[in-house]
Protein backbone atom coordinates (compact mmCIF):
# COMPACT_ATOMS: atom_id res chain seq x y z
CA UNK A 1 0.00 0.00 0.00
CA UNK A 2 1.11 3.55 -0.61
CA UNK A 3 0.20 6.86 1.44
CA UNK A 4 -0.93 9.28 -1.00
CA UNK A 5 0.68 12.79 -0.94
CA UNK A 6 -1.82 15.40 0.92
CA UNK A 7 -2.66 18.48 2.52
CA UNK A 8 -5.38 18.92 4.88
CA UNK A 9 -7.54 22.48 5.81
CA UNK A 10 -10.63 23.36 7.87
CA UNK A 11 -13.30 25.60 7.60
CA UNK A 12 -16.44 26.06 9.90
CA UNK A 13 -18.10 22.61 8.90
CA UNK A 14 -15.39 20.60 7.05
CA UNK A 15 -12.18 19.02 6.83
CA UNK A 16 -10.70 19.04 3.82
CA UNK A 17 -8.60 16.90 2.27
CA UNK A 18 -6.73 16.86 -1.05
CA UNK A 19 -4.42 13.60 -1.51
CA UNK A 20 -2.80 12.74 -4.52
CA UNK A 21 -3.88 9.56 -6.29
CA UNK A 22 -2.82 9.48 -10.05
CA UNK A 23 -4.30 6.98 -11.89
CA UNK A 24 -6.60 5.33 -8.87
CA UNK A 25 -9.66 3.99 -9.85
CA UNK A 26 -11.95 6.78 -7.99
CA UNK A 27 -15.32 4.30 -8.81
CA UNK A 28 -13.96 1.86 -6.31
CA UNK A 29 -12.33 4.48 -3.35
CA UNK A 30 -13.71 3.84 -0.31
CA UNK A 31 -14.03 6.18 3.26
CA UNK A 32 -14.32 5.52 6.29
CA UNK A 33 -15.04 8.20 9.46
CA UNK A 34 -15.34 7.56 12.27
CA UNK A 35 -15.10 9.48 15.57
CA UNK A 36 -11.85 11.07 14.89
CA UNK A 37 -10.50 8.47 12.21
CA UNK A 38 -10.67 9.31 9.02
CA UNK A 39 -9.88 6.43 6.33
CA UNK A 40 -9.12 6.33 2.74
CA UNK A 41 -8.62 3.28 0.75
CA UNK A 42 -8.80 3.07 -3.12
CA UNK A 43 -5.42 0.70 -4.53
CA UNK A 44 -2.97 1.03 -4.25
CA UNK A 45 -3.46 3.81 -1.73
CA UNK A 46 -4.20 3.46 2.16
CA UNK A 47 -4.62 6.48 4.48
CA UNK A 48 -4.96 6.78 8.26
CA UNK A 49 -5.54 10.11 9.62
CA UNK A 50 -6.65 10.46 13.28
CA UNK A 51 -8.01 14.36 13.52
CA UNK A 52 -7.78 16.09 16.81
CA UNK A 53 -11.66 16.81 16.61
CA UNK A 54 -14.57 14.78 15.49
CA UNK A 55 -15.65 14.31 12.21
CA UNK A 56 -18.82 12.21 11.47
CA UNK A 57 -20.34 10.86 8.40
CA UNK A 58 -23.96 12.71 7.89
CA UNK A 59 -24.66 13.00 4.08
CA UNK A 60 -22.77 16.20 3.65
CA UNK A 61 -19.87 14.48 2.91
CA UNK A 62 -18.54 14.50 -0.93
CA UNK A 63 -15.68 14.18 -2.75
CA UNK A 64 -14.70 15.23 -6.07
CA UNK A 65 -11.60 13.90 -8.26
CA UNK A 66 -9.58 16.25 -10.56
CA UNK A 67 -7.93 13.87 -13.75
CA UNK A 68 -5.93 16.58 -14.75
CA UNK A 69 -3.76 16.58 -12.04
CA UNK A 70 -4.59 13.55 -10.38
CA UNK A 71 -6.09 15.09 -7.21
CA UNK A 72 -8.69 13.74 -5.22
CA UNK A 73 -10.56 16.38 -2.79
CA UNK A 74 -12.62 14.95 0.29
CA UNK A 75 -14.48 17.59 2.69
CA UNK A 76 -15.29 15.40 5.68
CA UNK A 77 -17.98 17.21 8.08
CA UNK A 78 -17.47 18.05 11.39
CA UNK A 79 -19.54 16.77 14.33
CA UNK A 80 -19.40 20.08 15.73
CA UNK A 81 -19.51 23.01 13.14
CA UNK A 82 -17.39 26.42 14.10
CA UNK A 83 -15.29 23.50 16.08
CA UNK A 84 -11.11 24.54 15.56
CA UNK A 85 -8.50 21.39 14.98
CA UNK A 86 -5.50 22.06 16.61
CA UNK A 87 -2.19 21.10 15.10
CA UNK A 88 -3.64 20.27 11.83
CA UNK A 89 -0.35 20.68 9.62
CA UNK A 90 1.59 18.51 12.13
CA UNK A 91 1.13 15.43 9.09
CA UNK A 92 3.09 13.22 11.41
CA UNK A 93 1.05 13.43 14.38
CA UNK A 94 -2.36 12.83 12.26
CA UNK A 95 -0.72 9.53 10.68
CA UNK A 96 0.31 8.20 14.03
CA UNK A 97 -2.28 5.24 15.36
CA UNK A 98 -5.66 5.70 16.55
CA UNK A 99 -4.72 6.05 20.24
CA UNK A 100 -1.33 7.04 20.38
CA UNK A 101 -1.66 10.60 18.89
CA UNK A 102 -0.43 13.16 21.20
CA UNK A 103 -4.18 15.33 21.19
CA UNK A 104 -5.29 12.96 23.88
CA UNK A 105 -4.91 13.77 27.52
Amino acid sequence: MLTPSFDIEQDEHFVILRMRVPYAKTSEAEFDIDGNCFKFYCKPYFLRLTLPGQVIEDGREKASYDCDSGTMTVHVPKLNTGEHFKDLQMLTLLLGKRGHSSHSI
